[in-house]
């Protein structure tokens, strides 16, 4: 009977020493999903930052040619640029029929 108890100690404790290792190791698995994620956390949080800048950079210059674009519409700098040209009202239109 002694023998028995002894034996299912024995077992126990080989059991416990395999559940402390299965939990040693679960963690430290943790631990390395844990710092993988946060490095790839601050990559990605770093990359945003570079495409916020971008955006900014291509919202301004876009801004400028909206700009430029409603210079070069406006009816009355037509005109002159026109006139700058030499180019004018058409005086006498002629059509041609077959």
């Amino acid at each position: 009977m002694f023998r028995d108890l002894r034996r299912q100690g024995e077992w126990l404790q080989s059991l416990g020493a395999a559940l402390a290792l299965v939990l040693v190791l679960l963690v430290i698995g943790l631990a390395i999903v844990h710092l993988y994620l946060s490095g790839r956390i601050v990559v990605e949080a770093r990359r945003l930052q570079e495409m916020r800048e971008e955006l900014y950079a291509l919202r301004k210059a876009n801004s400028g040619l909206e700009g430029e674009i409603s210079r070069y519409l406006d009816v009355r700098d037509l005109i002159r640029r026109a006139a700058e040209m030499g180019l004018g009202p058409a005086e006498k239109i002629v059509a041609v029929e077959p």
